[in-house]
């Protein structure tokens, strides 16, 4: 078996950060002032991941652990707290 990366061509596509909401946007501007475009992008998209996920299926623990495998996969140092309805996440802003 070939690995993926072998079959995907990379592109110099950028993702636009302006097509993120207001909220988003502040949050990615801030974290990637201070740890890099990178960091702020695998933010966000964790963050945008687990919202979906929650509202697809609204399975707390499962969208947790798939939560704690990006946020060790990555080394992304932040927290969350799943609720029925309110989802709370928290990063570490090196303050």
């Amino acid at each position: 078996i070939r690995p993926i990366k072998r079959k995907v061509t990379m592109s110099e596509r950028r993702f636009d950060v302006a097509t993120l909401p207001a909220d988003m946007q502040r949050v990615y501007s801030h974290l990637a002032e201070k740890f890099g475009e990178e960091y702020g992008l695998l933010f966000i998209f964790s963050m945008r991941t687990a919202v979906e996920l929650h509202r697809a299926w609204n399975m707390t623990l499962l969208t947790s652990n798939i939560l704690q495998r990006i946020k060790e996969a990555f080394g992304i140092r932040m927290t969350w707290n799943l609720g029925v309805v309110r989802l709370k996440f928290r990063v570490e802003d090196g303050g």
